[in-house]
C-alpha cells in the first residue's frame, strides 16, 4: 500500500522561496501553483518559462496548476458581460502556455478547475423549487459540453484537466455554488483519467451543512429534492472517500470550523474543526489509489508558517 504523501501550494511570488523550505524538511517534490488572473497579464509566458526551468532543474515529477475561478466560470458558462472576449483570450493564454510546458517538459500536469457554478442567494429570489431545480439540470448540461470542449482542447499534449469538489458557498463572496458539490455530480465529467480533485475541507463542509437546519443554500436544498434526501457522497466524509476513493487524483488538505466560506481553508486542527482527519487519513489510506496531497490553507502565501503548523498536526495521523 503506497504512503500518503504532502506537498504545498504555492503562487508565482513564493514557489522557489516555498519549496526549498518546504523540501528542507520533509524532502517533498509536489507543488501546486495558484493562477491569480494578474498572473494572466504580461509576461505570463516568461513566467511559465521560469517555471519548467526550475521544475527542471529541481526534478519535480508531480505538478499541478489551479485555474483563476472567475475566469474558468465566465468562460465555461459563456457569462453576458464586458469582460467575457477579455476572459476568453486569458484563458487560451494560460492553455497553451501549460499545454507546452507540459509537452516540452514530457510530463503531466494537472490543471485544476472549478465548474460548480457561483451565484448570488439574490439571484433565485422569487423563483420557485422546480425553477431552481431546472435551472440546476440545465447548467448541468452546460457544464458537461463545456467540459468536454476544454478536454477537446488540450488533447494531445500532456495536461490533464481535473474538477475540484466545491463547497456549499464560496470564500471569496459567499456567494452559492450550485453543484458539484456532492460527487454524485461528476459522473459524466471526469475525462480520460476518470479522476478529480478531492477537497477535503469542502466535502466535510457540504456533509455538515446536511447534519445542521440553521442555514439552508439553495444548492444544497435542490441536490435534497434531486436525491429525495442526502446523496450518499454526503452522508459522512468517511462516505464521500468511500465512494470517490478510485476516482481521487489529487488531494486538498486544509480544516474547516463551519460551513460558510470563512470558515475553510483553516490550518490542519484548527479550533472547533468539523473534520475527524484520523479517520479521514484511515479512509484515504484505504481507498485512495494516488494519495497525493497539497496544503491549501488561507493566507499560507503570505505565512509559511502555516504550512509548518499543519504538517505537525498531520504527522500524528499519517
Amino acid at each position: 500500500m503506497s504512503k500518503i504523501r504532502i506537498g504545498l501550494v504555492v503562487d508565482f511570488r513564493t514557489y522557489k522561496d516555498y519549496y526549498k523550505r518546504f523540501y528542507a524538511n520533509h524532502k517533498s517534490k509536489i507543488l501546486e501553483f495558484h493562477i491569480l488572473e494578474r498572473d494572466l497579464e504580461d509576461g505570463f509566458a516568461e513566467k511559465i518559462r521560469e517555471i519548467k526551468e526550475f521544475l527542471k532543474v529541481n526534478k519535480i515529477k508531480e505538478v499541478s496548476f489551479h485555474t483563476p475561478d472567475r475566469i474558468m466560470q465566465a468562460v465555461l458558462f459563456e457569462e453576458n458581460t464586458p469582460l467575457l472576449e477579455n476572459d476568453k483570450k486569458k484563458m487560451y493564454l494560460m492553455l497553451d502556455n501549460l499545454k507546452k510546458l507540459s509537452n516540452d517538459l514530457k510530463q503531466e500536469i494537472l490543471l485544476v478547475f472549478h465548474q460548480g457554478i457561483k451565484l448570488p442567494a439574490s439571484f433565485f429570489k422569487g423563483m420557485s423549487e422546480n425553477e431552481i431545480d431546472a435551472f440546476r439540470e440545465e447548467k448541468l448540461r452546460q457544464a458537461e459540453k463545456s467540459c468536454a470542449l476544454l478536454l477537446e482542447y488540450v488533447k494531445g499534449s500532456k495536461l490533464v484537466p481535473l474538477l475540484e469538489n466545491s463547497p456549499p458557498s464560496s470564500a471569496a463572496d459567499s456567494s452559492i455554488h450550485f453543484f458539484d458539490v456532492a460527487f454524485e455530480d461528476f459522473k459524466n465529467r471526469l475525462g480520460s483519467r476518470k479522476g478529480f480533485v478531492f477537497d477535503i475541507c469542502h466535502a466535510a463542509m457540504a456533509v455538515e451543512s446536511f447534519r445542521q437546519d440553521k442555514i439552508r443554500f439553495v444548492g444544497m436544498e435542490s441536490l435534497r429534492r434531486k436525491y429525495k434526501g442526502v446523496p450518499d457522497s454526503l452522508t459522512s466524509l468517511e462516505k464521500y472517500i468511500q465512494l470517490a476513493g478510485k476516482n481521487t487524483a489529487w488531494i486538498h488538505l486544509s480544516d474547516a470550523n463551519g460551513i460558510l466560506g470563512e470558515n475553510e481553508g483553516l490550518v490542519i486542527g484548527a479550533q472547533g474543526s468539523i473534520i475527524d482527519f484520523n479517520k479521514a487519513f484511515s479512509e484515504i489510506k484505504r481507498h485512495v489509489a494516488n494519495k497525493i496531497c497539497v496544503l491549501e490553507i488561507v493566507n499560507s502565501h503570505k505565512d509559511y508558517s502555516l504550512n509548518e503548523r499543519s504538517m505537525e498536526e498531520i504527522n500524528k495521523f499519517i
